[in-house]
């Protein structure tokens, strides 16, 4: 968001969504046609024929659910045998979710999490009215009912559920993106892998001093200055945060 902010890139042009982040962060490398998502497990039972969320946050989710990521990794929908699915834990109860697909896919489609709970779950919609974006919105809706049938029965929410202790039996999904073009000279400072995001990519140092090559003959203006600023932040800021990375040239987001 620094980035966007500072060099004049304006939020409706370039930000399409967390999930691009998100899967970026874990290593997860995305082709253009890919639709990535900040997911989540939650909690919700069969009520009348709808999911209702009971709750969007699994309670220590980290020290017995995980093995969860791999059970919804690598499925095959029913109705869309040509989706392949690929899911990262990331800390506590969330993950980086990956659609892959042959045919077009779209990211202008709205999320499934109610962002309350109890609530019942949403279904995605699609935000514009090309095809792909209808079909991405039906993949995500047989994503989340198929995973809940799945996950129901898993023998670890069947062993908590008889403990009396929480469960993960659906997931939510938010934050659906896909890469956009952009041009950016960016520097970056984090502590977490659920922030790193786009300096996972391989044009990004770990050098604080790592030359613009293409800033002094093409913003020759702010060359000195976003060295001096690399300089500055580096020893200012790195002993407290967990890394430091710096890139300039065209790079997908």
């Amino acid at each position: 968001f620094i980035s966007i902010f500072l060099y004049l890139f304006t939020l409706e042009t370039v930000y399409r969504g967390r999930g691009v982040f998100e899967t970026l962060g874990l290593q997860m490398h995305l082709q253009p046609n890919d639709i990535a998502f900040k997911a989540s497990f939650g909690t919700c039972e069969d009520v009348a024929g709808s999911l209702l969320v009971t709750c969007r946050h699994v309670e220590d989710f980290a020290s017995w659910g995980v093995p969860l990521v791999d059970a919804i990794s690598n499925i095959r929908l029913p109705s869309f045998p040509e989706i392949t699915i690929h899911a990262a834990w990331s800390l506590e109860h969330r993950i980086g979710l990956r659609f892959s697909s042959t045919k077009p896919m779209s990211d202008r489609i709205t999320g499934c999490d109610p962002k309350t709970a109890p609530h019942k779950m949403l279904r995605c919609y699609p935000l514009t009215d090309d095809a792909a974006a209808a079909y991405t919105a039906a993949v995500c809706n047989e994503f989340v009912a198929h995973t809940h049938k799945l996950l129901s029965k898993h023998p670890i929410n069947l062993q908590q559920h008889l403990l009396g202790l929480p469960t993960a039996t659906c997931v939510l999904l938010r934050g659906p993106s896909s890469y956009t073009r952009v041009r950016l000279c960016v520097c970056v400072l984090y502590c977490c892998t659920t922030v790193n995001g786009c300096a996972t990519v391989d044009e990004f140092t770990s050098q604080p001093d790592t030359l613009l090559y293409t800033a002094p003959s093409t913003h020759p203006s702010w060359y000195c200055y976003l060295k001096y600023t690399c300089h500055t932040w580096y020893w200012s800021c790195c002993q407290h945060a967990g890394t430091f990375k710096y890139f300039s040239l065209d790079w997908y987001l």
